[in-house]
């Protein structure tokens, strides 16, 4: 199973991972004219007892 967490960029906790979807999503109201991009790196990782395997993605949100 993968398991998704945010790791960085993520000021205020604008926004959060499900944790078993991956979907990412505003946990606060956004503003566009406030800020109109957000990047956001998360990180994907399997649940292996030995060999634990992940990888990092740069996800940038844009608002509209």
């Amino acid at each position: 199973m993968v398991h998704y967490t945010i790791q960085d960029s993520n000021p205020d906790n604008v926004f959060d991972v499900n944790m078993t979807s991956g979907e990412i999503f505003a946990a606060l109201p956004v503003d566009y004219e406030t800020t109109p991009f957000h990047w956001i790196l998360i990180k994907a990782s399997d649940s292996g007892e030995n060999n634990q395997q992940g990888t990092n993605i740069n996800v940038t949100v844009s608002v509209y």
